[in-house]
C-alpha cells in the first residue's frame, strides 16, 4: 500500500500558498484548471494538461480517506504561513497512482507518471499525467 508524500509544487515564478478554484474545463484539447489566488483575487492562475491519464475532483469535505494529519503538518513544515489549504502539490508514492497502475493493468509502467494535486479550501483535485502542464499567470 502506497503512503502519500506531499510535496510543494511551484510550477511558476511566485506560486501562491493558496488558491480557489475557478473553473475547471475538461474538453477534446485538454484538462483547463484556473485558480483564482486567495491572496488577490484579481491574479488568476492557468494550468493547462493536452495529455493526461486520468483526473478527480472531489469536494473537500468528502475526501475523509486522505491522511488529513500527514497533510496538514507536511504544510506546516514547508509553509510557515499556511492557511490550511493544501495548494499546490507533488504527491510521491501515492495511492492513487497505485489505483491507476492496478485499474489500467500496467500498460503505463513504462511512463514516468506524476500526480499532481491542486488542494484548495473547498476543492481536491488530482490528476495523473506523464507530461508537465503548461502553468501562466492570466492577465
Amino acid at each position: 500500500m502506497s503512503k502519500n508524500i506531499y510535496k510543494k509544487w511551484n510550477p511558476i515564478q511566485d506560486t501562491p500558498d493558496s488558491v480557489y478554484l475557478k473553473s475547471l474545463r475538461c474538453d477534446y484539447y485538454g484538462l483547463t484548471i484556473i485558480l483564482d489566488c486567495f491572496e488577490d483575487r484579481s491574479k488568476s492562475i492557468e494550468i493547462f494538461f493536452d495529455a493526461y491519464l486520468s483526473y478527480r475532483s472531489i469536494d473537500e469535505g468528502d475526501l475523509l480517506v486522505v491522511d488529513e494529519e500527514d497533510l496538514a503538518v507536511q504544510n506546516l513544515q514547508n509553509n510557515k504561513k499556511n492557511r490550511g489549504t493544501g495548494g499546490l502539490l507533488i504527491i510521491d508514492s501515492s495511492s492513487y497512482l497505485e489505483w491507476f497502475n492496478f485499474v489500467s493493468q500496467g500498460i503505463h509502467d513504462d511512463e514516468n507518471i506524476i500526480h499532481y494535486g491542486i488542494y484548495t479550501c473547498d476543492d481536491c483535485i488530482d490528476i495523473l499525467s506523464a507530461y508537465p502542464p503548461s502553468v501562466k499567470w492570466l492577465e
